[in-house]
């Protein structure tokens, strides 16, 4: 089951809406009872699962409430869609559950102006396709010609056949007519590309093959539109439609790609060439009634938009209102059944509050004295240390069993004597090697060839590597860390000195100590997918590395404060199912002279009751409104009355019971007006009720005839960068098998979800964004996609995504621009290749370089695509790295500047490319299949950001010539 918002969610707390003016889940504004959310502004809204529509109304216009207020009186709208879905897991647990959007845009506010025609749904629209005057598209094929007076080939006058089409050579007495003033063309016979037959024309001889034109590189006279006989690029093309012809579409069997020609033979992509106009299709759609209706969507399907929800006190209030139900106890649900107890699926930790996380976390480690280090940052308490690899000019006679003979190092030999100047001399080999590299080298150490000196046969460049070479470590500034100056005294280094340590160093800190304390004590529950998590292994010792309110601390892997636990249990991700009561309106105890509380308003207000004085007054109400208390609001499953089911004298009972107490204890004037105001409420509340709540006509309503929402399972003209379409014939027979259409119109107390909350954790059982965004490759089992989905032209950045079959795992931005827009020569160092590629990781590799950073490289080898084509060519060298970046070449590797471009690599930030490395090398330990995907994305690319919540980067800005630099 695929799972969407419905709706561009900004941020967390925007998904709960904290701002809402008519309240939060599950209380609105008067203390009412409100059983979902609004989405507000000016926004479409999509469908949040596959499922089925099975009722809607669309209404012709706003409801109009006259208060004497003239054009500020409330516009309200009660438009709807009602869609049932259907949930399945491996395991065979099952759940059927209900989502609705509310006060959705009428059809005269659609067919205001032009720009809210363009926001026409699909599904509620009626096409109409033009050819555009900018289409430019040929039929590819053969030029014939005709002969000009003087019996020579013309080519003005020129006849085109399409590609194989079949040719009759003309004869006279058995032999080709061939042009008498070029004998390299015959005479014959053919039909041209629109069906014309011609017996006057000329072909040159070497393009007719077997009688078929066998050329395909001239191009057809019209331009236009391609017509193809199927719906693929590999199949024949027909003919042209020209530029600003008009063009009918059968709707039936047409998709996201390519339009089935109305009442005649073949397809056009839908593409750039054609422009589309919309309006609202009145042929197939019922206005201002409820429609019973049966039709599949996919999720994400754009259904409507937010529709006026006005107020006596809120006038142009834009929203509309989306709920997550269900009929069924959900508390099986919940508790996950056997899924929940499967250890695979047990992918998250939960952990608990209270737990000790280190920020100090100091590893054993054994480097001793006399190891060559070099700064690499360093403060009073602490320094960062590289270990460094000397290396020196050496005599090839001073070493052994070496590089020369096919071994992988040299070994010092032993001392051996020498006759120099006919003096029998004494040859110290160790000390001579020990002079040049220093104390640290013993006479067993490796020396490790570099490179051969010019002119000097006998002599090698070699170098020492120490253990741990090229590792960096935070450790103490201590005694260890003292350098020799020319006087052989100790002082301490300073940044990027080189020199060795002084004393053994025994331990070392996974990243930069704070000063400020050793440990954080978690507040709350924390629950992390543990693939995000890096770990590390110290022995037998085991940690993870934990981020808690923007600060990294470690924790053992067998602490007792964690869990591992399955988003299958929603239980163990705080959800709770509650009864909420059967009131409309709650009462408060002493607010409208009220003598007590609704226990259900007692039982979730004691969480945010931060005195505990059982009160809750204003300003802990507010302060309520925050991420923490709003999340645990929406974990609430509550049992309620659906406020669509309410008539009308089910709300005036309602309306004078909330007005009771006030009305008996009044006199006067003010009971009178007490009066006045409730009957003033009790009218609008009764009109808005009889407009707006539909839930018995739900299977009363009028029978759907017409070709409208349960004709979609064929339809998909969705907008190119949609991912998701609608179910094909086959699925929908699946479908039907497993989820009958279905609605308990009788009754009315149904379970309620947080409709955010609930995508959030519906995404965790089903895996969340697990595919790539083209939607061309899903994770499975212990596949992991790098998916980079890069702009076209290449000129600006895109988002870099890591995901496994539970969903994303990491994101940043990526620059995928090489030096020349060439994809696929050897060498050529063009922009970097679409496709699927194998990887592997260096994390040591040009480790240091400006061009590369200090974090190594992610190679990456064509397997599919582009990038199979660029690796069987030669191409190669491509990988993921980090490096300067724009306006600092070869001067910092510090991000400041946008990133810069490559000779066709994809190139992330280095604090991004850190994070990367030590997740994939996690990934790694786990024996994960890691591969990258790289895919053009051909529209706008703040749409891709959207879908991955992911802001765009703030530097990034479109970039002019290309470099030769990287």
């Amino acid at each position: 089951m695929n799972i969407e918002y419905p709706y561009n969610i900004k941020s967390l707390t925007d998904s709960l809406k904290s701002s809402n003016r008519f309240g939060i889940y599950p209380i609105g504004k008067f203390n009412a009872w409100h059983g979902g959310i609004h989405i507000e502004g000016d926004s479409h809204v999509k469908c949040i699962a596959d499922g089925r529509v099975i009722a809607y109304r669309i209404p012709t216009k706003y409801f109009y409430e006259d208060l004497g207020k003239g054009k500020d009186n409330p516009k309200y709208s009660n438009g709807f869609v009602l869609m049932q879905h259907y949930y399945k897991s491996e395991e065979g647990l099952e759940f059927t559950f209900y989502s609705l959007y509310n006060h959705l845009m009428s059809k005269k506010d659609y067919e205001k102006d032009d720009y809210s025609k363009k926001k026409i749904p699909d599904v509620l629209a009626e096409f109409s396709y033009k050819v555009s005057d900018q289409a430019n598209d040929a039929i590819k094929g053969l030029e014939v010609y005709k002969l000009n007076s003087k019996k020579e080939i013309d080519k003005t006058n020129l006849v085109f056949l399409k590609y194989k089409t079949k040719v009759e050579v003309l004869t006279n007495n058995g032999k080709d007519i061939l042009l008498e003033s070029n004998k390299k063309y015959k005479k014959i016979k053919c039909k041209d590309y629109e069906g014309t037959t011609h017996s006057d024309v000329y072909a040159s001889k070497a393009v007719i093959v077997n009688g078929k034109a066998n050329w395909h590189e001239d191009k057809s006279p019209k331009k236009g539109v391609i017509v193809y006989e199927e719906a693929k690029d590999t199949s024949e093309q027909l003919r042209i439609i020209e530029k600003s012809t008009k063009i009918k579409i059968d709707k039936k069997k047409s998709t996201n790609k390519w339009l089935k020609l109305e009442d005649e033979e073949g397809f056009i992509k839908n593409d750039d060439n054609l422009t589309k106009t919309k309006k609202i299709d009145e042929e197939n759609l019922f206005f201002d009634k409820v429609v019973k209706s049966d039709g599949l969507l996919k999720a994400g399907t754009i259904i409507g938009h937010t529709g006026l929800f006005d107020s006596p006190s809120i006038s142009q209030y834009r929203a509309a209102h989306v709920e997550v139900f269900s009929f069924e106890d959900p508390k099986d649900f919940l508790k996950g059944g056997k899924n929940s107890e499967k250890e695979e699926n047990k992918k998250f930790l939960k952990i608990d509050k209270g737990a000790e996380l280190q920020l100090n976390l100091k590893i054993s480690v054994s480097i001793k004295k006399h190891t060559p280090v070099k700064i690499l940052e360093i403060d009073d308490n602490y320094c960062k240390i590289q270990i460094i690899k000397p290396n020196a000019v050496v005599l090839y006679k001073h070493l052994y069993d070496g590089y020369d003979n096919g071994k992988d190092h040299y070994t010092i030999k032993d001392d051996y004597t020498e006759t120099i100047d006919g003096v029998e001399t004494e040859i110290k080999c160790y000390e001579i090697l020990k002079a040049l590299f220093g104390k640290y080298l013993k006479s067993s150490s490796k020396l490790y060839f570099v490179d051969y000196i010019v002119d000097s046969p006998n002599k090698r460049k070699a170098e020492y590597q120490p253990e741990h070479h090229d590792k960096t470590f935070w450790v103490k500034n201590n005694a260890a860390i003292q350098k020799e100056n020319a006087e052989n005294e100790l002082i301490k280094p300073i940044k990027n000195d080189e020199f060795t340590l002084a004393e053994d160093i025994t331990g070392y800190y996974i990243s930069k100590p704070s000063t400020e304390s050793d440990t954080i004590i978690t507040k709350e529950i924390l629950r992390i997918n543990s693939a995000s998590i890096p770990k590390y292994n110290d022995g037998e010792k085991q940690y993870y590395k934990i981020t808690y309110n923007s600060k990294e601390g470690w924790i053992k892997t067998d602490d007792p404060k964690i869990t591992k636990i399955s988003a299958f249990n929603w239980e163990e991700f705080g959800f709770k199912a509650m009864d909420a009561g059967d009131e409309y309106c709650y009462s408060v105890k002493d607010v409208k002279n009220n003598i007590e509380t609704s226990p259900f308003l007692e039982k979730i207000w004691k969480t945010i009751d931060e005195n505990n004085d059982n009160i809750i007054d204003e300003n802990e109400w507010n302060r309520a409104k925050n991420t923490k208390v709003l999340s645990q609001f929406s974990k609430l499953v509550c049992k309620h009355k659906s406020e669509w089911s309410y008539t009308e004298s089910e709300i005036e009972k309602e309306i004078k019971e909330y007005y009771k107490i006030g009305l008996n204890q009044a006199t006067g004037d003010k009971k009178k007006n007490l009066e006045k105001k409730q009957d003033e409420n009790i009218a609008l509340l009764k009109k808005r009720v009889k407009n707006t709540c539909f839930w018995d006509k739900v299977e009363k309503g009028e029978q759907e005839t017409k070709s409208t929402f349960s004709n979609l399972s064929t339809l998909t003209l969705l907008p190119a960068a949609f991912i998701y379409y609608y179910f094909t014939n086959e699925e929908k027979k699946e479908s039907d098998k497993k989820n009958i259409r279905t609605f308990k119109t009788s009754q009315k107390n149904v379970w309620h979800f947080h409709p955010i909350a609930f995508i959030e954790q519906m995404k965790l059982i089903t895996g969340g964004v697990n595919h790539t965004f083209d939607n061309k490759y899903k994770a499975t089992g212990n596949e992991v996609y790098i998916n980079v989905i890069t702009p076209k032209g290449r000129d600006l950045e895109g988002p870099l995504v890591v995901f496994d079959s539970s969903g994303i795992l990491f994101k940043t931005h990526s620059l995928c621009r090489g030096s020349s827009s060439d994809r696929f020569t050897g060498g050529g160092n063009g922009d970097t290749p679409t496709g699927k590629a194998s990887t592997s990781y260096d994390s040591i590799r040009h480790k240091g370089e400006y061009s590369y950073g200090n974090y190594g490289l992610i190679d990456l080898i064509g397997l599919e695509g582009e990038f199979k084509k660029a690796t069987s060519n030669g191409r190669a060298g491509i990988a993921i790295h980090c490096g300067h970046t724009s306006g600092y070449y070869k001067k910092s590797l510090e991000d400041i500047g946008k990133l810069m471009g490559t000779h066709g690599c994809i190139r992330v930030y280095n604090n991004e490319m850190k994070k990367l490395g030590e997740l994939y090398s996690d990934l790694k330990s786990q024996g994960k299949k890691i591969y990258c995907y790289i895919e053009d994305h051909d529209g706008d690319i703040n749409d891709v950001y959207k879908f991955y919540d992911l802001k765009r980067d703030i530097k990034d800005k479109s970039r002019g010539a290309r470099s030769a630099n990287q």
